[in-house]
């Protein structure tokens, strides 16, 4: 299995990202086709994205605040040559996606603090391990209180 694991950071992508496609491109489009390394090729490989759940209003996967979107085909500061290599990348990371698996962050931190409260484990060795993942108290405090 290979895992993106994006704390409070997006999908990086960009036209030119990657060489072999002729359009916008992403980790989306390019991990599972081998681009970045040749051995995590889906569907030989299983693909995680791990991340921060998108905000209730924003539809599709977790990367599509700042993947291309529908609405980037569309912008009037784009040129036409943009809107073109996009409209490949949209399609490219459509046909990706399914490639993909997702889990939230705070799903993953509310089970590690569970099972840690189940085995009796103290409040502050819980809360240096949600730490090691990246929980950090100012970034991620409701995410804790919440458990």
């Amino acid at each position: 299995m290979a895992i993106e694991a994006k704390f409070d950071a997006y999908v990086n992508g960009k036209i030119g990202y990657c060489t072999i496609h002729e359009g916008y491109s992403n980790q989306v489009i390019c991990y599972p086709r081998g681009c970045m390394n040749s051995e995590l090729v889906a569907p030989r490989v299983k693909f995680l994205w791990l991340g921060l759940p998108l905000k209730s209003d924003t539809e599709g996967p977790m990367w599509a605040a700042r993947a291309i979107t529908e609405a980037d085909l569309q912008r009037s500061t784009y040129s036409d040559e943009f809107k073109a290599l996009a409209t490949i990348g949209l399609e490219e990371q459509r046909a990706s996606e399914a490639s993909w698996a997702e889990l939230g962050w705070p799903t993953i931190w509310n089970g590690v603090l569970n099972f840690l409260r189940d085995r009796k484990i103290a409040a502050e060795v819980a809360e240096s391990v949600l730490r090691a993942l990246g929980a950090t108290p100012a970034r991620f405090s409701r995410v804790v209180a919440a458990s």
